[in-house]
């Protein structure tokens, strides 16, 4: 085997081997797992009933005091301690991979390395506990690294190990917990590099759209943007100071500024806290982009995610609106993403519920600390990150958040410790936290989680734009790791937007009916724009549509044409007088168009505004073309220059007596033709007989010759 391909070989098996250590993400060890050498399985003791950890410290400095606050269980009478109760603290060997630790949670921690006594009998003096705080107690234990010691735990390496806290009567466990802890030696600390974790989190209560397209702030909505604000106030003391550690955070501008107009004390320091925040940016109203690529209809996504921009941003002036990060939460296609990707998008959130069912994926063997590829329709990628699942479960228990803190907080730990150990760059790992719904995460867990991710060495807490530019992507024998996208995803709107359409233009053609500040043109585009929101089924839709046609049909309704009448022309010049009357108490715009086959109107159409609840007289002028009976059509459009007819049209009569002046012209050149011919028939006679009396002395008449003779 030549070098190269044993350099391949070998690098294929590493990488495999590193992502089966990390990855067997989702798929805990039972709960009645036990291991070997000899140790209890805790989880099998039934009978016991669980203490509550209060407060713990997580890291612990070589030599330093352990402590930690744990709570009785109400079947346990602090006035019944006597002699015979103890609390046994007992620590465990370092936990090298996520099996073991998985192991620690369920009940079997491995052997036990040291543990400590201490007596709860109130006669004897222990001041390593604290009893003042009725059902409390609160440890401090020595610990020691060089030396083992009755008195104190020995932590003789750096690592996460687990400990387990039993409150004991005699040799019986009463009461137990099981913790962990981060401990350093005096010769090294527990990682030497530092692994990035972000934090993500969003609205997930859909906004409510009414049928005129406002949104309105539910009781839901609204309890969830309390939760969101009480989460990032937690976040922002403990993170202050730290530049670039704020949340990602996608809220829906619609409720939003929803909740500003219902409820302004919540959203005046919700907005405070955002703006410390990296903020996602979001259409105003939520469109599937997998149903707008697949009716070719980019630009009225693309038109809304500006708008949601606009709304944020006339919300937070001073906050920049971050396009670069898209939280995937439900499937989304080739194309869909590739819309995305076009308009911004640099990293994908998703989470494993969702990542686990496309082609590629390595399902529950998934380095999750490092990014994928996710193939787009035009045949590139765009990196993704997958959020744990482990990890995400651990994040929603909210029954006793100071274990679930430093449950994460040690996990994270033991991975970063196991990443280091493979010979990887812990940097250039790194872990986004969320919930599994990418909903907002509980304010008490981060109250105890956010200071562990700030002050616990080997985790620094990052934005998720520093995280997208340092994760290395996951590699798969020397490959990065590509998972498919289903081909169609998201509801069809085909139908959706060619009623969108349809009744845009006949908005636009009622809204050029009206004039001046009453127009109620921006509530009708508000609702059409929230037509194609993924929020509203088709039902819905045609409900809206059918209720802003009912308003459009109540402007045309202001107009009343006047009844068919009849009307004279009398010269071929003539004016035209049409009365209008307007219904409304506000002005209403129309263009007025006559047609006849005998009239000509060279005004053409007449662009008339007609007065509030009043009359209007229209001058028409008018040219006749020949005399005689004539119906005239009277109609009426809306102004827009495709507008149609705003109400039926009226059918007048007109007599035309215009031409009578021709007539008499015609008998007049009738009477001179007769005149002339008269006069010609006249001197053609006369001439005719004076020949006839010069006729007999003519030298040639016969009657003159004879008489000479």
């Amino acid at each position: 085997m030549n070098t190269t391909r044993r350099r391949r070989v070998t690098a294929s098996v590493l990488g495999a081997c590193a992502v089966l250590a990390i990855a067997p993400a989702g798929r805990p060890l039972a709960a009645d797992a036990t291991v070997a050498s000899g140790s209890q399985s805790i989880a099998a003791r039934a009978e016991d009933r669980a203490l509550g950890l209060v407060d713990q410290q997580f890291a612990v400095a070589a030599e330093a005091p352990l402590t930690l606050t744990v709570a009785l269980p109400t079947e346990i009478d602090p006035a019944s301690l006597d002699a015979a109760w103890s609390i046994v603290v007992s620590g465990y060997a370092p936990l090298l991979d996520r099996i073991a630790f998985r192991e620690a949670l369920d009940g079997v921690p491995g052997p036990v390395t040291d543990s400590v006594r201490l007596t709860l009998d109130p006669a004897a003096v222990e001041p390593r506990v604290d009893s003042s705080t009725p059902g409390r107690l609160t440890i401090t234990v020595p610990t020691e690294s060089a030396v083992d010691t009755s008195g104190a735990l020995q932590f003789s390496e750096p690592g996460v190990r687990a400990l387990s806290v039993d409150v004991r009567q005699g040799s019986r466990s009463i009461a137990w917990l099981t913790t962990f802890v981060a401990a350093t030696s005096t010769e090294a600390p527990v990682l030497a590099d530092v692994m990035p974790v972000s934090l993500v989190m969003g609205q997930t209560i859909e906004p409510v759209v009414e049928l005129d397209g406002a949104v309105s702030a539910t009781a839901e909505a609204i309890a969830e943007l309390d939760a969101l604000r009480a989460s990032l106030a937690v976040l922002d003391e403990a993170a202050a100071g730290i530049p670039g550690s704020g949340a990602a955070v996608m809220v829906e501008p619609s409720t939003l500024q929803a909740l500003f107009e219902t409820r302004p004390d919540i959203a005046r320091d919700l907005l405070s806290l955002l703006a410390d925040s990296d903020l996602l940016a979001a259409p105003r109203l939520p469109l599937d982009p997998s149903s707008a690529a697949q009716a070719d209809r980019a630009d009225t996504y693309t038109q809304l995610l500006r708008e949601g921009e606009d709304l944020l941003t006339a919300l937070l002036p001073s906050t920049v609106i971050d396009r670069t990060v898209d939280l995937v939460d439900t499937p989304i296609s080739p194309a869909g993403a590739l819309l995305q990707r076009n308009l911004g998008t640099r990293l994908m959130v998703m989470p494993y519920r969702l990542y686990e069912t496309l082609p590629g994926s390595l399902g529950g063997y998934t380095d999750t600390t490092q990014l994928i590829g996710v193939g787009l329709s035009d045949g590139s990628t765009v990196p993704a990150t997958v959020i744990d699942p482990d990890i995400a479960a651990r994040l929603a228990d909210t029954a006793n958040p100071t274990a679930t803190a430093i449950g994460v907080t040690a996990e994270l730990m033991v991975i970063a410790g196991q990443i280091e150990r493979t010979g990887a760059i812990v940097g250039r790992h790194g872990m986004v936290l969320g919930l599994a719904d990418l909903g907002i995460i509980d304010a008490g867990v981060l109250e105890r989680l956010a200071p562990l991710l700030t002050t616990t060495p080997g985790l620094r807490l990052t934005g998720l734009a520093e995280m997208s530019a340092t994760v290395d992507r996951l590699l798969l024998d020397g490959r990065p790791v590509v998972v498919g996208l289903p081909a169609v995803a998201g509801p069809d709107l085909t139908d959706r937007f060619a009623l969108t359409d349809e009744v845009s233009a006949e908005t636009f053609e009622a809204a050029s009916m009206l004039s001046g500040d009453e127009q109620p043109v921006a509530e009708w585009v508000s609702t059409v724009h929230a037509l194609p929101t993924t929020v509203i089924d088709d039902a819905r839709a045609q409900a809206m549509v059918a209720a802003l046609r009912d308003r459009f049909q109540e402007v045309r309704d202001c107009v009343d044409p006047p009844d068919p009448y009849s009307f004279t022309l009398t010269g071929r010049n003539s004016v035209i007088p049409i009365t209008i009357a307007n219904r409304c108490d506000f002005a209403v715009s129309v263009r007025v168009q006559l047609d006849s086959a005998k009239i000509f109107f060279p005004d053409g159409e007449t662009l008339v505004v007609l007065a509030p609840l009043a009359d209007t007289a229209v001058r028409m002028r008018a040219e006749a073309r020949s005399n005689g009976k004539s119906s005239v059509f009277l109609r009426l459009f809306a102004p827009a220059a495709s507008g149609g007819q705003v109400v039926p049209e009226v059918v007048l009569t007109a007599r035309v007596n215009s031409l009578a002046g021709v007539g008499q012209l015609l008998l007049g050149a009738g009477v001179l033709v007769v005149l002339a011919w008269w006069l010609r028939h006249w001197l053609d006679v006369r001439r005719r007989s004076r020949a006839d009396e010069v006729a007999p002395r003519h030298p040639a008449s016969g009657v003159g010759s004879a008489g000479h003779d």
